[in-house]
């Protein structure tokens, strides 16, 4: 299974899964109700997301990542 994320900063951000895509949105933010969000909102952060971290999670059952590449977009 391939997957890619396109991050095209807080613009829009694209979801793909072996090459179909998956999900699309634009300008993400915070939710401004969840707990962990009042904890990065009171720290300053702002409500638009526009950078970040990367972080590869697997739920409930092992899971094993290979070629893993990150490369900057082209403008």
């Amino acid at each position: 299974m391939a997957v890619e994320v396109e991050v095209h900063g807080n613009d829009e951000v694209v979801h793909r899964v072996n090459g179909f895509e998956v999900l699309r949105y634009q300008h993400p933010q915070l939710e401004p109700e969840e707990e962990s969000a009042k904890a990065l909102l009171g720290a300053g952060a702002p409500l638009q997301l526009s950078f970040g971290h990367v972080a590869l999670q697997a739920e409930s059952q092992p899971v094993w990542f290979r070629n893993i590449r990150i490369r900057r977009l082209a403008r």
